[in-house]
Formats: structure tokens, C-alpha cells, sequence
């Protein structure tokens, strides 16, 4: 992997598209590469001169190599290794793009390499932070064997629950705006107490900036990408997904963009693409 270029680092001649075009190139090179994760954890813990013996890098080193070695549980079309290489590809450009110190660039990028360990692929439901909660508890024993203290812990822990996009992403949205607008702090849900986290600064951004990395190549980089992880993640969830789903999860998602709005060009190119193509389907479904 070429660490001279985006996703490692930041060309500030690059539009968004650029970049983008750059990013999913890399992308594409890993996708029938062996130990993937390792290669990816282990590229980004270079790009960054971090060393072997920290805790977190520790921690990631055997998260990765979990999960390499554990492909019956992740063979899924969307949720896969794969998924978790562009997470934490996409959380490294991001904390660039925001000047995040060296340490909080590990740190997010940890919590992607295990934000959704072994997700069974489907579709979220009952109880609240089913998902995330799951790979919180699955990924402990990994954290406590390489040091992780109990206040890392709790940060980590917060920042994978707020991945989830109906009970978590509004908690870190909102704190996020406590913070930068002076708006109230959430309510913190009872199933999630480490959410509590997030109600310090910058907490908040760096639960964003994950969110932000687990839709990215779903929304902000490509339309052939983005097109492309849709088809799969349908296939995963057994259920035909059309540009109305889309452009739903386009207008539901995209003000967390706020958090680095470099990508948002990309987001509105996509929303512009559906829109077109929707109407044309809309208009020949009316007419035929």
C-alpha cells in the first residue's frame, strides 16, 4: 500500500473527488489481498510512528489478526473484512483532514477495526445497540490483555455505540452540537451508559468522525462505490434496495457530515445522480 497518497495522507491540491477516486483505488487493491486487516492496522500504525509496545497499538495488532483469522463469521457480502479495512482507512484520512493529534488517530482508528466484530448481518432491531453492544463485549478480553485502561475502555466502548444510527448517532450528534452551538446535552440512553463520554470535548467529534468513516464509501466518495456497497448490502440483507432507499439514508445521514465537510461535494454528487435517475424511473413507470 502506497502510504505517500490518500487514504494515508492529505494532498491539499486534491478536490473531493480526486481524493475520492484515490481512496477507493486503494480500496480495490485490498479486496483479494491475505490478512488484509493486519496489512491495513499495521500500514496505518507506520503511517502514524506508532510503536508495538502502546496498549492501543497493541490491542489493534490482536483485534486485527482476530479477524483475519475469523473469516466463517465474517463471509457476509457487506459486513466483512473488507468493511473494516475502509473504516479504518476512512477514519485515518478523516482525523487528517481534522488535524486529530497523532494518539486520537489511533485511538478511532481501534474502535473501527472493532466496531462491528463478528456482526451477524442483520438487520438492526431489538434490544437497543444489539450490534454494538455485541462487539463492545466480544472485543474486551482483547483490551484488557493489551493494557487498555478502564477510562480508554469507556471512550472506545462510547464511540462504537454511537455507530449505531438510530439510538447512538443522535446522542453524538447532539453532543457534538452541545459543544460547537451550545445546544443541550442528550439524554444518554440506559442501554448505552458509556455515551456519557461523549458529553466531553472532543469526545464527540471523534464518535462522529467514526460514523462519519462507516458511511463514507456508502455515500462521500464514488457513485459507482456507493452504488456498488448498496448492491451488497441488499444481498446481505436478502431485501431489494432502490435509489429511494438511498436518497433516504442521503437526507437521514448527511448533516453529520458537518464534522468534515471536505466529502460533502461528493454526497451532494451522488443525491443529484439518484435524483435524476429516480425521476426518469418515476416518470417511465407513469407513462408506460
Amino acid at each position: 500500500m502506497n502510504i505517500a497518497r490518500p487514504p494515508f495522507r492529505v494532498d491539499s491540491a486534491q478536490t473531493a473527488e480526486e481524493a475520492a477516486e484515490e481512496i477507493v483505488h486503494s480500496f480495490l487493491s485490498l479486496e483479494n489481498q491475505p490478512e488484509k486487516v493486519s496489512r491495513v492496522f499495521a500500514a496505518l500504525a507506520r503511517s502514524l510512528d506508532a510503536t508495538p509496545d502502546d496498549p492501543l497499538v497493541a490491542a489493534g495488532y490482536s483485534l486485527a489478526k482476530a479477524v483475519d483469522h475469523d473469516a466463517p463469521r465474517f463471509n457476509l457480502p457487506y459486513h466483512n473484512q473488507q468493511h473494516v479495512c475502509e473504516v479504518m482507512l476512512c477514519c485515518h484520512y478523516l482525523a487528517l483532514r481534522c488535524s486529530l493529534e497523532r494518539r486520537e488517530t489511533i485511538e478511532i482508528t481501534l474502535a473501527a477495526l472493532f466496531h462491528d466484530f463478528r456482526h451477524d448481518g442483520k438487520i438492526r432491531g431489538t434490544p437497543s445497540f444489539r450490534l454494538e453492544r455485541n462487539s463492545v463485549n466480544l472485543a474486551e478480553s482483547y483490551l484488557l490483555v493489551a493494557g487498555i485502561t478502564p477510562a480508554q475502555h469507556r471512550k472506545l466502548a462510547a464511540l462504537v455505540l454511537a455507530t449505531n444510527p438510530l439510538a447512538g448517532l443522535p446522542v453524538a450528534h447532539a453532543c457534538y452540537n452541545h459543544h460547537h452551538h451550545g445546544t443541550p446535552l442528550p439524554e444518554i440512553p440506559a442501554a448505552a451508559p458509556e455515551l456519557i463520554e461523549l458529553c466531553n470535548y472532543p469526545a464527540a467529534n471523534h464518535a462522529l468522525i467514526l460514523c462519519v468513516a462507516d458511511i463514507l464509501p456508502s455515500l462521500g466518495l464514488t457513485i459507482d462505490y456507493a452504488l456498488t456497497l448498496q448492491e451488497k448490502l441488499a444481498q446481505e440483507w436478502g431485501t431489494p434496495l432502490g435509489m429511494e432507499d438511498k436518497l433516504c439514508f442521503i437526507d437521514i445521514a448527511r448533516h453529520i457530515f458537518a464534522v468534515c465537510d471536505f466529502f460533502t461535494p461528493n454526497v451532494d454528487r451522488l443525491r443529484a445522480y439518484l435524483m435524476d435517475h429516480f425521476l426518469v424511473q418515476k416518470h417511465a413507470s407513469e407513462t408506460g
